[in-house]
């Protein structure tokens, strides 16, 4: 579970096209995972064919901090709980993929809540964000 961080940044940064194995893990790794905590890089984009199509199916976007977020919340268990660490642009950007994140949080997730972190200089504005996959009566995932 310690390398949990390094096989996520490995997944999301870089998975070369011809090695279709390794891409091919992000799309295993539904509902796999009872407890995340994370604080992805903060800054970065990628091509679109270097991210697996099940994250930018329902985030389409480049930017590696909204895919992040996407994978943490694709990869939990049904009443899996996370705690990631995200820029304040994550939460309130403007754009379309920002809106659909906050789509993915709040209705398809439960978001626990946002607590905004002290800032230090340099560091980016941030905040930790929970979020909790949620269960029906039966105990079984509801959206996922």
């Amino acid at each position: 579970m310690r390398d949990l961080p390094v096989k996520l940044e490995r997944m999301i940064h870089f998975v070369p096209a011809h090695n279709e194995k390794l891409r091919n893990r992000v799309g295993d790794m539904a509902n796999t995972v009872d407890v995340i905590l994370a604080n992805p890089p903060f800054k970065g984009s990628l091509d679109s064919e270097d991210v697996h199509a099940s994250l930018t199916g329902k985030v389409k976007t480049k930017k590696t901090e909204l895919l992040f977020v996407a994978l943490i919340l694709r990869m939990l268990k049904s009443g899996g709980r996370s705690a990631t660490i995200v820029p304040d642009g994550v939460l309130f950007g403007s754009y379309k993929a920002h809106a659909a994140l906050r789509q993915l949080l709040v209705v398809e997730n439960q978001l626990e809540g946002v607590f905004s972190l002290p800032s230090a200089r340099p560091v980016i504005a941030s905040s930790l964000i929970a979020t909790e996959r949620p269960t029906d009566h039966l105990g079984t995932a509801g959206s996922p």
